[in-house]
């Protein structure tokens, strides 16, 4: 394929992984293409490809970026260029997928997704430089064309809890995080998370109204007040070990700590959990799992583009930690691990 060439992907290639179309479509070998990915000189739909894992769909159009092009560009609105950079120093976040509009990360367990109310109250505080770095700022850096250059701004649109790994998405633009944020509001995101829990967690629709406190200084479930949130999970077992199990949560809305609170008053709490992990004036539940810290993680991530309105959809396999927990599980009782997307 000639550097910059645009190739539309044909019906009958409708879900091949991109690496097997460049190398059926223009000659390219496993390296070669792998590689061409990985320095990110491959864009599909004006977005530059991150994962060598891409499944492509029939329309979609795919470009190789000269090999002349220093670091591929993308031009957001109102923001100049901002550089999708190939040349990331170790231990960079790993990005799922850029473009104009929004940039979505795989977040890792123990990183703060940006910073709350009471942290920001404290921007003119002397103190506020021992603040913990979060992915906002992070993400700016990477973002940027360099030491000394300016950050491009970014917008936050949800949050995971300083422990919980997964899919996170932010805006590059207002009109962006406009469309998105009303999508969070609409209820129309599409969330999905795993997780290990203790005990067997019953397969199932919770709803409950949540409270700051709900009797014993915790978060919780309580009467419908106007104070209340109405919260709804739906909890799917995937597979069930010897006193713990693989679970998938479904959020049908997003409030804060949702799940934890969930699993927790269900009595099946996630492993590692320290806060949400007792029914209301009860002892905790014993955790003998060994999790050095909260076995959640937000698996994938569905929204409508802002701009196009087409439905997109980005996966971050469970991290290593989670694996090996999983794994220990599974040699305990006996069974095969099973073997999800």
């Amino acid at each position: 394929m000639a550097g910059g060439a645009d190739a539309p992907v044909r019906a009958e290639e409708n879900g091949w992984g991109l690496p097997r179309w460049l190398e059926t479509r223009h000659g390219l070998g496993p390296r070669r293409s792998r590689d061409l990915i990985a320095r990110h000189k491959i864009m599909v739909n004006d977005a530059v490809c991150i994962e060598t894992t891409r499944r492509l769909q029939a329309g979609d159009r795919v470009v190789m970026i000269p090999e002349t092009a220093s670091v591929p560009m993308v031009k957001a609105k109102r923001r100049g260029l901002i550089p999708a950079n190939p040349e990331a120093p170790r231990g960079a976040l790993r990005l799922l997928h850029l473009d104009d509009d929004i940039v979505v990360v795989d977040k890792p367990a123990g990183l703060t997704t940006h910073r709350n109310t009471a942290d920001l109250a404290e921007k003119h505080n002397r103190n506020k430089k021992y603040l913990p770095t979060t992915l906002f700022d992070l993400l700016r850096r990477q973002l940027s064309d360099g030491p000394g250059s300016p950050l491009p701004r970014l917008w936050p649109l949800h949050r995971l809890d300083n422990e919980t790994s997964g899919v996170v998405v932010l805006a590059l633009n207002p009109d962006a995080a406009k469309s998105v944020a009303q999508q969070f509001r609409d209820h129309t995101i599409g969330r999905r998370y795993w997780g290990l829990t203790r005990g067997i967690a019953k397969p199932g629709r919770i709803a409950s109204h949540l409270v700051t406190d709900r009797g014993d200084g915790r978060r919780g479930s309580g009467e419908e007040c106007p104070d209340s949130r109405h919260a709804v999970t739906h909890v799917r077992l995937i597979q069930a070990f010897d006193g713990f199990s693989w679970i998938e949560c479904q959020l049908e809305t997003g409030r804060t700590h949702q799940i934890r609170i969930h699993l927790g008053e269900a009595g099946t709490p996630l492993c590692g959990e320290t806060i949400y992990d007792r029914r209301l004036h009860s002892a905790p539940y014993p955790d003998v799992s060994g999790s050095p810290r909260i076995a959640l993680h937000a698996h994938d991530l569905e929204i409508n583009h802002p701009q196009n309105g087409r439905r997109m959809a980005w996966k971050s396999h469970w991290p290593q930690d989670m694996q090996k927990l999983a794994n220990l599980f599974a040699k305990q009782a006996g069974v095969t691990l099973e073997k999800l997307d």
